[in-house]
């Protein structure tokens, strides 16, 4: 996983055929319920998150400063279930 980082935020890349169960351990998620936004709290730290381009593919956007702990939170929650690469890039 290599960060890019644009104006003070870091854009990670989930997808895979888990990657709605691995973002339920940290937000209410109800894809049959259209939202009025694609703001939530992610363990308790504000993003946005949204699908992106496919039906298990999704993007978390946060401010650079919780990079470091966002990205280990989400490593820990692949490793076990498959490659953390087949689920998580970052990009911004």
């Amino acid at each position: 996983m290599t960060p890019v980082m644009s104006g003070g935020y870091v854009v990670f890349e989930l997808s895979g055929p888990r990657v709605l169960n691995i973002l339920k351990t940290g937000t209410e998620l109800d894809l049959s319920t259209p939202s009025g936004g694609v703001m939530r709290r992610f363990h308790r730290q504000e993003v946005f998150l949204y699908r992106w381009q496919a039906e298990n593919t999704f993007r978390i956007h946060t401010q650079c400063r919780q990079l470091e702990p966002l990205s280990g939170l989400l490593a820990e929650h692949v490793t076990g279930e498959q490659n953390t690469q087949d689920y998580l890039s970052s990009n911004t």
